[in-house]
């Protein structure tokens, strides 16, 4: 069966500040089959209508069952997924300030886990029955964001809402420092230590060269500059500094990833 994908980019003002899109994925193979997933900066909500789908953390390779519903937090390191029969899964893919926003919860709580729904909020296992008794994905897809809006009616007077702006444009600039950040935000070293964990989920320096990763993985899947070229258009500044980094979240070096890509973004079948 070739795999069948769906997506749905966010339109209005309050999901799109925190999906980047919900995704759904039909497959099926009889013999079983394990995809790497590498770091990509986003977490995740997914209801899992799949056959038997085992997940086992680069961390400590303990292997567990995926349960029906599950959140999966931002991942720092590389995790697996063995898979064998019919697979479905309908995924809500977050922003990076998305935990937080409709948790409460601080985000680096919940770094390169996965948590059964129900243990963090009940509410997500009524909406997982209501999504299985549908079929058509234009009506999950509005069951989601009536979710959404009603779990977080109002996000234009969130009292962080100015300094995560902030934040999050400062990151894009090439060559920022911690300490421009605390600047821009009027934070102190540990006040902005402090709230990169609870909505980044990872202090400010490493949540600075996850990004410089990021930007460096979705160049390297979609252009055909050389490596050199990646590495000096995501910001580092040689290619010693480039292969490290990015090797410290990917476990796999740039070119090692460059030659097993295909298809998503991030997604290595072995």
């Amino acid at each position: 069966m070739i795999p069948e994908t769906q997506y749905y980019e966010p339109k209005g003002n309050i999901e799109s500040q925190i999906i980047k899109c919900i995704w759904k994925l039909s497959d099926d193979h009889a013999d079983e089959r394990t995809e790497l997933i590498l770091p990509k900066g986003t977490a995740e909500i997914i209801f899992n209508f799949s056959n038997h789908v085992i997940y086992q953390s680069s961390l400590n390779n303990i292997g567990i069952t995926l349960p029906d519903s599950f959140i999966n937090g931002i991942n720092l390191k590389p995790f697996k997924l063995i898979k064998k029969g019919r697979q479905e899964f309908l995924g809500i893919q977050l922003n990076d300030i998305g935990l937080k926003l409709l948790f409460d919860i601080p985000a680096n709580d919940f770094n390169n886990k996965v948590y059964e729904s129900a243990l963090i909020d009940r509410t997500l296992n009524s909406m997982a029955s209501e999504l299985h008794s549908k079929t058509n994905f234009g009506d999950q897809v509005q069951t989601i964001l009536k979710w959404i809006r009603k779990r977080v009616s109002n996000l234009e007077g969130h009292k962080y809402q100015e300094r995560l702006y902030t934040l999050q444009n400062a990151c894009q600039i090439k060559d920022v420092k911690v300490a421009d950040l605390s600047k821009k935000c009027f934070l102190s070293d540990r006040q902005m230590h402090r709230f990169c964990l609870e909505w980044f989920g990872m202090n400010p320096a490493t949540y600075l060269k996850y990004q410089k990763y990021l930007c460096a993985l979705k160049l390297v899947h979609k252009t055909q500059n050389t490596l050199t070229q990646v590495g000096t258009q995501a910001g580092y500044y040689d290619q010693s500094h480039f292969m490290t980094e990015f090797k410290s979240f990917a476990n796999i070096s740039p070119k090692n990833y460059k030659q097993a890509i295909k298809g998503i973004p991030g997604h290595i079948f072995l």
